[in-house]
């Protein structure tokens, strides 16, 4: 399964790191560092997404939706009970310290678009975030975390992303 928005880097079996905009001092330093495995096999996926997906019919009580900025194809799952699995639409931390506290991944697509699909997501209500580099965090904390982003709190020239 993978999001439209990602399928040309899936089929190519690499990504465009040019289009990646390092955040940080993590993110500069990564930007300028070969990665190790920066070709693999061509992936092609059973199913490609193009929208909102429930996952009922796979046995679990949940939707996939769209959350674009980490990279284009970026999906995150809201589970009906309240619990959001972000994945790297950011991190929990500092190279595995501050576990808990908010912060960008070392590099996004679009940092503007990635906040701006936090808060879609967040405001479909979930309680705790569950994301890649981290541990669960509170939506509220998030929410405050996000709040106070340099970028949030201008006038956004970008549409912002579908549920």
């Amino acid at each position: 399964m993978a999001h439209e928005g990602d399928l040309a880097t899936y089929l190519a079996g690499r990504s465009d790191r040019a289009q990646r905009q390092p955040i940080g001092v993590f993110g500069h330093l990564f930007s300028r560092t070969p990665p190790p495995n920066e070709s693999t096999q061509p992936l092609h996926p059973d199913l490609v997404l193009t929208s909102e997906c429930r996952l009922d019919e796979r046995g679990v009580d949940a939707r996939i939706i769209h959350t674009p900025g980490h990279t284009p194809g970026s999906v995150s799952i809201l589970l009906d009970e309240g619990d959001l699995i972000a994945g790297d639409m950011l991190t929990g931390g500092f190279l595995g310290l501050l576990q808990y506290r908010p912060s960008h991944p070392p590099f996004h697509d679009d940092p503007g678009l990635a906040l701006d699909s936090l808060q879609a997501a967040l405001s479909m209500g979930p309680h705790t975030l569950h994301i890649g580099h981290g541990g669960p965090m509170p939506a509220a904390d998030v929410q405050r975390w996000l709040d106070r982003q340099p970028s949030r709190r201008g006038p956004r020239h970008q549409e912002r992303p579908s549920a």
